[in-house]
């Protein structure tokens, strides 16, 4: 499996691998309050860490313009707390997903939260919302 972010988070879910969360060192029972996510048995990162998820403003920029390099621009780019939270609310109502999206500084909008979640669990193969993998992203 390659640590790239979200193709890891998309196989644990296959997987059904629980996604768990640390605060320190210790593990955490929730994504808030923690300070890293343990993506798969192997990679645990920040929560605030970048993911190659465009924000909606980004993805939809004109071709010669959208972000393509979430470790220069992470601020173009969803971390991986707010995909993972998107996940997690999948099910839950509106109003639950606004209260625990307070906790994630730059949340996955409701606009675009059916479209991480259907990537997510695979009903979605491929989108340009997701910046193309730069040589040296991958460990």
């Amino acid at each position: 499996m390659s640590t790239d972010i979200l193709y890891s988070l998309r196989q644990s879910i296959k997987s059904k691998f629980e996604i768990g969360f640390v605060k320190g060192t210790e593990p955490h029972p929730t994504l808030a309050g923690c300070t890293h996510i343990t993506v798969t048995p192997t990679l645990t990162v920040p929560r605030t860490a970048p993911t190659r998820w465009r924000r909606p403003e980004q993805a939809n920029a004109p071709s010669s313009a959208p972000a393509t390099d979430p470790t220069a621009e992470p601020d173009r780019f969803f971390s991986v707390d707010a995909i993972v939270l998107a996940w997690q609310a999948r099910d839950g109502s509106v109003a639950e997903y606004l209260r625990q999206a307070r906790d994630v500084a730059r949340n996955v909008p409701l606009t675009e939260r059916k479209n991480v979640v259907d990537w997510l669990d695979g009903k979605v193969k491929d989108t340009d919302h997701i910046a193309a993998l730069i040589q040296g992203m991958l460990s």
